[in-house]
């Protein structure tokens, strides 16, 4: 199983994707589009999100092999970009 961040750079609107397998291979992590870097703490806190995410779905795969009867789970995660000034803050 890879665990891996599909990023969203919104200064020129293209995606790219980090994976946890290799996340210190990979840094400093920046848009390879147009060259845009995540800052150390944003960084920080994306390998967190990842490591968590990877450690979730380990356990559920761990749990499922080691338990007779356990279904199977896994999760993923995803964000929809809305505009602030479209974005429904009543609701």
């Amino acid at each position: 199983m890879a665990t891996r961040a599909d990023i969203k750079c919104h200064n020129c609107e293209n995606t790219f994707q980090v994976f946890w397998h290799s996340f210190e291979n990979q840094l400093p992590i920046m848009c390879p589009y147009c060259s845009k870097e995540l800052d150390e703490a944003m960084t920080e806190k994306l390998k967190n999100a990842l490591g968590t995410v990877w450690n979730l779905n380990y356990h559920f795969r761990k749990n499922h092999e080691e338990r007779k009867n356990e279904p199977l789970f896994t999760v993923d995660f995803a964000h929809v970009h809305v505009p602030i000034e479209k974005f429904d803050l009543d609701n």
